[in-house]
């Protein structure tokens, strides 16, 4: 279990995503090779809701050749979230089990008792991810996704940059995303992935 913080940004094309992720900006704290890989995640609720009234986010998620499965839910903070995440190749006994050895609520079982879950929406992407290291040390994960949220009929094309805090000062975080927003034009995308696509159709 961890606290997940980001900072999301909207990018108006992929050739726009390279020339920022090429930048000098970037270059000079960028401390491992890209990677890609191609994300497929589900998000499941059940059919009385009640993850959505919580809100709570519950997925399962193909990370190249990773699969996972991640309870979200409300921090202290508005602007961060508690993640439970193991890796799990489906929905079962056996994920839930292991949720709960990592201390996700023990309501999920309770919900989950009886109930069918259903995918309520989706995201297809592809992300080049990166850490990056700040001068003073903190480091963060700096990714660029670029696909598409479903709903059940309606699709939506996305294409965005994400910085998430992994160690040290979130304030020097905050300020090279501040920085990186000055650089680029870029404006803060303030919704998750999981609630743009739910709004589909």
């Amino acid at each position: 279990m961890g606290k997940e913080y980001e900072i999301k940004f909207h990018v108006d094309s992929g050739e726009q995503l390279q020339h920022i992720f090429a930048s000098e900006l970037i270059e000079s704290v960028r401390c491992e090779p890209w990677q890609t890989m191609p994300m497929h995640t589900r998000y499941y609720d059940v059919p009385a809701r009640t993850f959505a009234m919580l809100k709570w986010t519950f997925r399962q998620r193909r990370e190249g050749e990773r699969r996972v499965v991640c309870l979200k839910t409300p921090s202290d903070r508005k602007d961060a979230r508690q993640e439970y995440e193991i890796l799990h190749e489906q929905i079962d006994d056996a994920a839930i089990d292991a949720l709960e050895k990592i201390g996700v609520p023990k309501e999920l079982r309770m919900i989950l008792k009886g109930q069918e879950l259903q995918c309520v929406c989706s995201a297809e992407f592809t992300r080049q991810v990166a850490m990056i290291r700040l001068p003073d040390g903190t480091l963060a994960s700096l990714s660029g996704d670029i696909g598409v949220l479903c709903g059940e009929t309606e699709r939506t094309e996305f294409c965005e940059i994400e910085t998430e805090f992994v160690s040290g000062s979130e304030k020097a975080m905050e300020a090279f995303a501040a920085q990186l927003a000055r650089t680029f034009d870029l404006h803060i995308e303030p919704k998750s992935k999981f609630v743009r696509a739910a709004s589909l159709k």
